[in-house]
């Protein structure tokens, strides 16, 4: 799952440096990324550990640096507006 998000935020990387507006950015971000995160929760998140939840969250943190998202999501409070 992260090497799949991390292989999503260089194609974001890629339309960023050609010219896309920060609010596309946003929006392919959730389409593709934190969708991809919820969907796939209910598979494994039973297997969650404290170290998943510190990658997805650095994540996150990551995703927030480069201006893909307006705010700064934590992975449990993300999860929980979901439902």
């Amino acid at each position: 799952m992260p090497k799949l998000c991390s292989q999503h935020l260089f194609l974001l990387k890629q339309l960023r440096d050609q010219g896309m507006s920060r609010g596309h950015l946003h929006t392919l971000f959730q389409a593709i990324v934190l969708n991809r995160i919820a969907h796939a929760f209910p598979a494994w998140g039973p297997f969650n550990n404290i170290a998943l939840s510190q990658r997805i969250n650095g994540f996150f943190k990551q995703s927030y640096h480069y201006g893909f998202t307006n705010q700064s999501l934590k992975y449990w409070s993300y999860l929980t507006l979901q439902c």
